[in-house]
């Protein structure tokens, strides 16, 4: 799915308001969304093709859902946010 079609932009005319954790959990949960998903157990998050995600998600001319446009700086981002729930439990 499109950005420009994804629920999140589409119920959240700034997604710049949201934390990481919620832009990527709509993301996520969406069953348009092809591009990531949870693994077989719902621990994980997969991205199957890494070049779809850049093109699909973080580099789409139709809506900005994360801050960064890097794949790297994504998954920096993403291991962050794991460290610091990890932390909590």
């Amino acid at each position: 799915a499109s950005v420009s079609s994804h629920p999140l932009t589409e119920t959240h005319t700034d997604a710049s308001l949201l934390s990481f954790p919620e832009k990527l959990w709509w993301i996520v949960n969406d069953p348009k969304c092809e591009v990531i998903d949870w693994n077989a157990q719902g621990t994980t998050v997969v991205i199957p093709s890494t070049q779809r995600f850049i093109a699909d998600i973080l580099n789409s001319p139709s809506s900005a859902i994360f801050k960064t446009k890097n794949f790297a700086s994504f998954v920096r981002q993403l291991k962050m946010e794991e460290r610091r729930v990890g932390k909590e439990c």
